[in-house]
């Protein structure tokens, strides 16, 4: 991964002028962070209207002569640049600062109409993440704003030049603002125009002509702070030239005018006193997005020292996080001390409904690789001309966006395939005892706490029809792919099964089979990518746990609180007693089968998994023992279960564990014969996760038909036994029999390597979209970003349930149960 961060950092220094620094790797993630289309398409839709207000605004007070009515405060040359007579342009560039609010939606903390820098941000993120960017055409729209600007100006002009000179002014103080200038060139250039950067000295004016290093320019595009005007050389006779059409700047100074802080509370103003001048659409974006804001003023003081965890105080000029101060990240001591500067400094100062944000798990570049953290985006709207055309991340790892702490990611929309329907009950913790109790007492469930943690929840996740569809087909699909190539293994178990990880002792057991059947229960775990697609992550063919959970939990909770859904497992039980007979039939043809056992250990999520198994059999006409898997012994070929014979078992315990464990001598060779085995002992070939590195082997082959290599290449992370053969820096490694996420590594982790003499295979990582979880716990709850896996159970070939479970974004066993339903 280091290779392809120095390759993206090389990108951004040569084609799109970063500046060089010892922090140059660790500025830019090449990981996309995804947003939901519906949320992102609200986020431009209000700021697009905000842009229309805002501007209606400007044009009432400059072409009406009218009198600012919101505190500007005070800078040199004020009187000169707000009321200057000349004509007020649409403005060029503008971005609005979002966040994603906790609870939900966005509010806007600042607009920058003065200087919006992320440009390169913008155009990067495009060329770094193309699939869904919404900054496809950014370049274009910035090309094509100019010289719309360009035309409206000089159509009033009689002398046209025929390359108009454009001077990029810039403070060559700021590095950033000077390195973007560079960028502007290139694409001004590249549709006629000449450019020239210039500093805050480079200027002079002879008669009516703007000068740099003598030469006339046409247009200033104005990378300068407008309050800070007065530095410039000539500003005064640069002013008075804007006034009388004899310049163009781009944007129009009394873009200050927008700028100011001190707007947002002259917008709540006129929502509180019910103006006419705002429309009702405009209250609701109002309302929605912009924090209630009050300027600062004496009597708000005993409030502020009250509550000061809901209150942010801002400057009406702050740039860069200045001056903005966040309550609760400040002590009582130091909140005070803040609130007597400000009364001290006499600059106008803005107090604003502080707005929890929501966090990210997101991967950022650090010194020795990526690490993954809690993150807070500042989302950058970027508006061409009133219109959007980009936008940008800029990430913290605290609320405060600083340049020298943020980092930044591109950017790429997606349809939320998602939805976590939350129940909003105040007798939630009631229902959740009376459930578990429920489903302990009739059932058996032993799992509703794990540790001091509640370990499912009455939170659901809602599937969309098509998606469920969508997972019933593509299960289908892959059973028959799975079966052909497990086919191919068994004929061919000399040569593959070493390279499936499986020793001599198995392979012997797995070229046979009794049924033709893939399974009696497995379970496929499929997971949803950020880009809303279906991807399978492994196949557990031995022990797919989450029976009791997808029978009876989903079930208790669907009949109180969801049966306006379909309830997906309704017919799952049902289908396990049909494999079960079907597979006895198959094991009736070699031996009849009189004594069934049912063996786990006793950890308590295996023994209620079993029992729930035997639950949905235990009227069929046979006699069922259950009992500890160490009560298995095997005398004379037969396999026995506290002294009584048996004729078939299901054993709820790997293949693997058996055969190396010295006091279960002769109990795996009994599984092909006189005791056999009811979850063959052959879908152990499909349990190596090596065995989907032999799919993407053999698609070279022509081993499969078309269809079924669009099928795996469309739902399979390409796997392979070698990193070199992926074609990606980005990718996780798993051991072939791992299980619980045991050993699991990403190629991003600090300190990632590997033995490689282990058996491991290496898998494109892909990256899971997460959800927003409320985890209970016996002292109070906290909201944790969980990456949901849905489990597809598969019996006598045949898609048959589901089981959602989320966790970390390795799903380890403290991952919690989610019922799961389908809209009608």
């Amino acid at each position: 991964m280091r290779r392809k961060q120095r390759e993206l950092s090389e990108e951004l220094l040569f084609n799109y002028y970063m500046i060089s620094s010892k922090w140059e790797e660790e500025i830019y993630s090449p990981f996309p962070f995804c947003i939901d289309r519906a949320l992102f398409n609200c986020m431009v839709q209000a700021a697009e209207v905000l842009d229309n207000l805002v501007n209606r605004l400007l044009k009432n007070i400059v072409e009406n002569k009218k009198s600012i009515p919101f505190e500007m405060g005070d800078f040199p040359l004020k009187d000169n640049i707000i009321y200057s007579n000349g004509k007020l342009m649409p403005f060029f560039w503008c971005r609005y600062d979002a966040f994603i609010r906790e609870s939900g939606g966005v509010f806007f903390s600042e607009f920058n109409y003065d200087k919006p820098c992320a440009q390169r941000e913008i155009a990067a993120s495009y060329k770094l993440c193309g699939k869904n960017s919404p900054n496809e055409k950014f370049i274009e729209e910035f090309k094509k704003g100019f010289l719309c600007l360009w035309e409206e100006y000089n159509c009033r002009k009689s002398d046209i030049p025929k390359k108009p000179i454009v001077a990029i002014l810039v403070s060559p103080s700021h590095y950033e603002e000077l390195h973007l200038s560079y960028l502007y060139s290139d694409w001004l250039e590249e549709i006629g125009f000449e450019t020239i950067i210039a500093g805050d000295k480079n200027l002079h004016v002879e008669g009516k002509s703007v000068k740099v290093f003598d030469k006339k320019v046409d247009v200033i595009l104005r990378q300068f702070p407008t309050e800070f005007f007065y530095e410039v050389s000539s500003s005064e006779k640069v002013i008075e030239l804007f006034d009388q059409d004899e310049i163009l700047i781009i944007n129009d100074p009394r873009a200050i005018i927008a700028q100011v802080k001190s707007l947002f509370a002259y917008l709540w103003e006129m929502v509180l006193e019910k103006s006419d001048f705002i429309t009702e659409e405009e209250v609701r974006v109002i309302r929605n997005t912009i924090p209630y804001t009050i300027m600062f003023n004496n009597s708000s003081i005993d409030e502020l020292y009250k509550n000061k965890d809901k209150y942010v105080i801002k400057s009406i000029y702050g740039r860069y996080s200045e001056e903005v101060y966040i309550g609760c990240m400040h002590s009582e001591e130091e909140w005070k001390e803040t609130i007597q500067y400000v009364i001290e400094s006499n600059r106008p100062h803005l107090i604003q409904e502080f707005c929890p944000i929501r966090k990210e798990k997101v991967i950022r570049p650090v010194e020795n690789g990526y690490k993954e953290v809690d993150g807070f985006c500042n989302l950058g709207v970027y508006l061409t001309l009133g219109k959007f055309s980009g936008i940008c991340t800029r990430w913290s790892e605290d609320y405060l966006t600083r340049d020298d702490r943020i980092w930044i990611s591109p950017i790429a929309l997606r349809d939320a395939s998602i939805n976590l329907l939350e129940l909003n009950d105040e007798f939630r913790i009631k229902h959740w005892n009376e459930i578990n109790e429920k489903a302990m007492f009739e059932h058996q469930y032993t799992g509703g706490y794990g540790n001091l943690q509640e370990t499912f929840t009455l939170d659901s996740i809602i599937l969309s029809k098509s998606m469920y569809n969508e997972i019933e087909e593509a299960t289908k699909a892959i059973i028959n792919i799975f079966k052909k190539t497990k086919s191919l293994v068994q004929k061919n178990s000399e040569l593959l099964c070493p390279v499936l990880g499986i020793n001599d002792n198995i392979a012997k057991l797995v070229k046979n089979d009794y049924t033709d059947t893939l399974c009696f229960i497995g379970r496929f775990d499929w997971a949803i990518n950020t880009f809303g697609e279906l991807k399978l992550l492994e196949f557990n063919s031995e022990t797919p746990a989450g029976i009791m959970e997808a029978t009876v939990l989903n079930e208790l909770i669907y009949k109180r609180f969801y049966n306006e859904y379909t309830n997906p497992n309704a017919d799952f039980k049902e289908a396990i007693r049909s494999s079960f007979v079907n597979i006895i039939k198959d094991c009736q043809r070699k031996h009849l089968v009189k004594n069934v056992g049912f063996v786990s250990t006793i950890y308590y999520e295996d023994l209620y998994n079993t029992s729930s198994i035997l639950d949905i059999i235990k009227d069929l006409p046979f006699n069922f023992i259950s009992g500890e898997i160490s009560g298995l012994k095997e005398e004379n070929g037969k396999l026995y279960l506290y002294g009584t014979p048996i004729d078939a078992v299901y054993r709820y315990y790997p293949l693997d564990w058996l055969e190396k464990d010295t006091y279960y001598s002769g109990v795996v060779e009994c599984f092909n014969n006189n005791s056999l085995s009811i979850n063959s002992v052959s879908t152990f070939i499909t349990q190596s996760k090596a065995f989907l590195a032999l799919i993407w082997e053999l698609i070279p082959q022509n081993f499969y038909s078309v269809e079924e290599k669009k099928c795996i290449e469309k739902y399979i992370p390409k796997t392979t036994l070698s990193e070199k053969m992926l074609n990606t820096e980005d990718y996780c490694i798993k051991p072939f029999f791992g299980r619980e996420g045991q050993s699991v590594k990403f190629s991003f982790d600090d300190g990632f390597g590997y033995n490689s003499e282990q058996d491991i295979i290496f898998q494109e990582r892909i990256d899971i979209d997460n959800i927003r979880l409320n985890v209970y716990n016996t002292i109070g709850s906290s909201n944790e970003i969980m990456y949901p896996i849905i489990g597809a159970y598969v019996t006598e070939d045949k898609f048959s349930g589901i089981y959602t479970r989320a966790g970390e974004r390795v799903t380890d066993n403290w991952a919690i149960y989610l019922p799961t339903y389908i809209e009608r």
